[in-house]
């Protein structure tokens, strides 16, 4: 009799007769935010629990509009145009645009379901009675996240047209009857701040694509829009990861610890029960006055007594710092040196890819100014289309003429931009493999760490973690297939070389601040560093330099990019004209062999509640005050802005107002060369004081980019300059983030 039941059941029957019930949410927010890639998961998470035996009424769907008419879903973008880099970050930019497509979803499911809360804890309340003890509930989530406003665990999920968020999810899970398990699979964006319901119920647990305060990728981290050495074919993030772990363990605990391995983007993949050990031991580290990585590594256990579980860590821990080429990494405090170093390059690469990126920008700003066309295209479409392939032949003609010319030395400009962001993508990923390696750290110290009551609810989390979905699937990989070391992944360098790599880019400089004159064809000698080359070289302020190497200078910033791409301990060799009058018995004219130095690099960024230190800034227009060491009792609001950056512009009579009511000095500040803002701005076009902030000094001091932000930054100063807050953009009435520090009060 049970040999002919065994035949006649699927293996998923066979091995579970309790109920598992899935939701698989996607709100998406808004149809231009809603992925393409969120489509893509759900459908093959759908596809793939059919296969292992799961039914489709097992399986509802809760996504964005539901079955509503309308578009409600982004579909990927057309490869662009090769030109396409020449144009990026300019009003020409605006000739190569090609507006969203958007589609609208339909489902095959019968139990589909607006990604509405209503709609949401409406299932959950309809679903409660019909689960028993011993059931599971998975909730799988692929979406956009956003952090706790106050920088704590009270993360949100997006849904359409509203957020989900932990203490939402929290009060809607409190129907779900004692005894049954809820499992949460989340890949958005800060999905760690979901993690924390474990805490306030042992019954809940998950596995999550990123910490609390950390986004995800596919989100918004810097790289989710280039290459990161992933096999053509090969799952992306930590979704895809995930479904394959499942697929071969049946569990997701085991799911996740496989992602964490094998996922090549800048998540962090960490458990519910992971969370909870880090934030106790930060808690009692505090406690003690003692370093975590101190306690972590005191509690770890020795290796003759680890158990199965802690073995199959330790040799996880090995594996991912060898299969990212990091070596030998055995204890917290040396994943603790090895995040330190790597934000440290991380730093120094982001302050070169800026100096890079703004030379670069000059470059094409300086050959699109005689462009056939200007930077904004009529709506008609013919005469669109024609200018169009106007820019485009006129490009391709002028790229390939080579040489200097007016063009200057974009292409050379590009390739060190192009570079800089390649190891910054292998700097963001060996960041998260750090953070993993002190999560498996942390677990692995888990048992001595903990109290009694403590390690008591640490193993309920982990119980709930490790229930099967699939049984028959569940297996304990053999040893000799868990130390298979062979896929060392080939597309990272190793870490000294990406320290070589990172110090080769630094961008030369001769220690002086230069001011351009005669269209570019003199060069200004306006500020002498102490000790620098050019101070020990004899310039001084008001010195002209003619000619770099042998070459005439031609065109604005052909000394600047000359300088920053020559090679660091080499001798440029400058003509140096010395006005008459300016000092007795010296040569008017003189050839200088002035060795090249690398570009200093500014000062780290301050944490909240730290002073900043004072910024060379330069006013703009003449007759503008400079009022940034001592705001006379008012506090300061800087304002990161660009002539291309239209939200930013938009935003100058909304800022102004808002400033007014607060009693707030404004000081708006730009990286764009002066000589440039002048030609196209005229004095007071902005309502407070414009300044240049030369070699992006505060913009990399604050971490600012705006071609990344396509809006403005603002950052918030008490009255003695102590960082308060900064924000990205407006909110309904005044800078977001910053409003909400006086809305309080």
């Amino acid at each position: 009799m049970m040999s002919l039941i065994a035949h006649t059941l699927s293996p998923y029957a066979l091995s579970s007769w309790l109920a598992l019930k899935v939701i698989l949410l996607a709100g998406g927010l808004s149809p231009e935010a809603n992925d393409h890639s969120h489509y893509i998961h759900l459908m093959s998470l759908r596809d793939t629990l059919e296969e292992l035996g799961v039914k489709g009424k097992d399986i509802s769907i809760f996504w964005a509009d539901g079955d509503d008419e309308g578009f409600d879903r982004r579909l990927p973008d057309p490869p662009p145009d090769p030109l396409e880099w020449a144009t990026s970050a300019t009003p020409w930019h605006q000739w190569f645009e090609r507006p969203a497509a958007l589609s609208d979803t339909r489902w095959s499911s019968p139990h589909l379901y607006p990604a509405r809360r209503a709609s949401l804890s409406a299932y959950v309340k309809q679903l409660a009675p019909t689960l028993k003890r011993g059931d599971q509930l998975l909730i799988a989530v692929t979406d956009h996240g956003r952090p706790d406003p106050q920088g704590g665990w009270r993360t949100s999920v997006a849904l359409w047209g509203e957020e989900l968020s932990v203490p939402q999810l929290y009060e809607d899970l409190k129907v779900i009857p004692k005894g049954v398990h809820v499992q949460l699979w989340m890949s958005q964006c800060f999905s760690g701040g979901f993690a924390s319901l474990s805490t306030l119920d042992a019954r809940v647990c998950g596995a999550f694509s990123a910490e609390a305060h950390r986004p995800a990728y596919g989100c918004f981290t810097p790289v989710s829009g280039r290459h990161l050495h992933q096999k053509k074919g090969e799952p992306r993030g930590h979704f895809m990861n995930m479904i394959r772990g499942l697929k071969r363990t049946g569990r997701l605990d085991q799911a996740s610890d496989i992602t964490m391995e094998w996922d090549d983007t800048p998540d962090t993949p960490h458990l519910s029960s992971d969370a909870f050990v880090q934030r106790l031991a930060k808690e009692r580290a505090e406690a003690l006055g003692v370093p975590v990585s101190h306690l972590v590594d005191a509690a770890l256990p020795s290796p003759l007594d680890l158990n199965e579980e802690q073995s199959a860590w330790a040799e996880r821990v090995s594996r991912v710092s060898l299969r990212y080429r990091l070596g030998a990494v055995h204890s917290y405090s040396k994943a603790h040196a090895l995040l330190t170093e790597v934000q440290t390059l991380q730093y120094a690469l982001s302050a070169w890819h800026a100096k890079w990126s703004q030379l670069t920008q000059e470059a094409k700003l300086r050959l699109l100014s005689d462009a056939p066309v200007d930077g904004t295209p009529p709506k008609e479409i013919g005469r669109r289309r024609r200018g169009q392939l106007r820019l485009k032949r006129w490009l391709k003609r002028m790229l390939r003429k080579g040489g200097e010319g007016r063009r200057g030395l974009l292409h050379d400009l590009h390739q060190r931009q192009l570079k800089s962001e390649r190891l910054l993508d292998q700097l963001y990923v060996l960041e998260a493999v750090a953070l993993r390696l002190k999560t498996l750290y942390t677990r692995l110290a888990a048992r001595r760490l903990l109290n009694a009551q403590d390690r008591e609810l640490w193993r309920r989390i982990r119980r709930c973690e490790a229930t099967p979905i699939f049984d028959h699937l569940t297996k304990t990989p053999r040893r000799h297939e868990r130390l298979n070391l062979s896929n060392i992944n080939e597309g990272m360098l190793p870490l000294n070389e990406l320290r070589a790599e990172v110090e080769a880019l630094r961008p030369g400089s001769l220690g002086a601040r230069l001011h351009e004159r005669s269209g570019g064809k003199l060069a200004e000698v306006i500020h002498v560093g102490y000790g620098s080359p050019a101070w020990v070289y004899g310039f001084k302020a008001g010195d002209l330099i003619t000619s770099a190497d042998g070459r005439r200078l031609k065109y604005e910033g052909q000394l600047r990019e000359q300088v920053a791409l020559y090679p660091v301990g080499e001798a440029i060799t400058l003509k140096r004209r010395r006005p008459q009058g300016s000092e007795p018995h010296t040569r008017r004219e003189r050839l200088l062999h002035v060795p090249v130095i690398g570009a200093p690099l500014s000062p780290p960024p301050p944490r909240r509640g730290e002073q900043v230190p004072p910024l060379q800034l330069e006013p703009i227009f003449d007759g503008e005050s400079i009022d940034y060491l001592f705001t006379g009792g008012r506090p300061t609001l800087l304002f990161f802005w660009a002539t291309w950056c239209a939200s930013c512009l938009e935003a100058t009579p909304k800022v102004y107002s808002w400033a007014k009511r607060h009693d707030l000095q404004v000081l708006a500040i730009t990286s764009e060369d002066p000589h440039f803002v002048r030609a196209i701005m005229k004095p007071g076009a902005l309502p407070f004081p414009s300044l240049y902030d030369p070699g992006q000094e505060a913009s990399r001091l604050f971490h600012v980019d705006l071609q990344r932000a396509q809006a403005p930054v603002f950052v918030y100063l008490d009255v003695e300059r102590r960082l308060i807050e900064q924000g990205v953009g407006m909110g309904a009435r005044g800078p977001a983030q910053i409003e909400g520090l006086f809305n309080e009060r």
